[in-house]
C-alpha cells in the first residue's frame, strides 16, 4: 500500500515536471514561430507562412499549427493544400487563443495548446497555436513509474529480512535474552 502511495505521488510530481518542462519550451518555441511570421503574415505571403508552418508541423511532439488573422480564421495550417483557410478555428481554447495579449498556454487531456500574437507596431495581424501531444510525455511517466516501482520493490526486498530479523528478535529482548 506505501509502495503504491509512493508510485503514485511521484507519477503525479514527474507528469507536473515534464508538462512544465513542455510548457516552459513550448512558449518559448511558439513566441519564436510568432515573431518569423510578423513579415510573411504581414504581406500575406502565403508560401513563406506554409513552410514557417510546415516546418513547425513536423518538429517532434507536434498534433497541428494554425495560423490565423485577428478574427480567428485560419490562414495557413503548414499543409500544402490549405484545406482549412478561411474557416473560423472553434471551441474553447480557439477562443481564448485569438483573444491573447501574449503567449496563451492551455491544456486538455491528450493537447498542449500554445498560442502567441502576431504582432506588428502594437496592432496584433493573428497569431498562431501550436498543438503538443501529451503522449510522449504519458510514456515517459510511465517508464519513469516503471523504473521506480522496480527500486522500490528492491528496496523493500532487500530490508525485508532486517525487518523480519527485527520482529523475531523482539521477545529475546523482552526475555532480556
Amino acid at each position: 500500500l506505501m509502495r503504491e502511495e509512493v508510485a503514485g505521488f511521484s507519477r503525479e510530481a514527474m507528469q507536473r515536471g515534464i508538462v512544465q518542462q513542455m510548457t516552459d519550451r513550448s512558449r518559448d518555441r511558439v513566441g519564436e514561430l510568432a515573431s518569423s511570421l510578423t513579415n510573411p503574415f504581414y504581406y500575406l505571403d502565403l508560401e513563406s507562412i506554409g513552410k514557417i508552418a510546415d516546418a513547425a508541423r513536423h518538429e517532434t511532439g507536434v498534433a497541428y499549427v494554425l495560423v490565423y488573422d485577428a478574427n480567428g480564421n485560419i490562414v495557413h495550417d503548414g499543409s500544402g493544400e490549405i484545406a482549412a483557410y478561411g474557416r473560423k478555428m472553434e471551441g474553447p481554447l480557439a477562443t481564448r487563443a485569438v483573444g491573447a495579449h501574449g503567449v496563451v498556454v492551455q491544456q486538455t487531456a491528450d493537447i498542449l495548446d500554445v498560442a502567441a500574437p502576431i504582432e506588428l507596431g502594437g496592432e496584433t495581424l493573428g497569431g498562431v497555436r501550436v498543438g503538443y501531444t501529451l503522449q510522449g510525455a504519458k510514456a515517459k511517466v510511465a517508464g519513469e513509474t516503471k523504473l521506480l516501482d522496480r527500486r522500490i520493490a528492491d528496496l523493500a526486498s532487500r530490508h525485508r529480512w532486517a525487518i523480519a530479523l527485527l520482529i523475531a528478535a523482539m521477545p529475546l529482548a523482552a526475555l532480556g535474552l
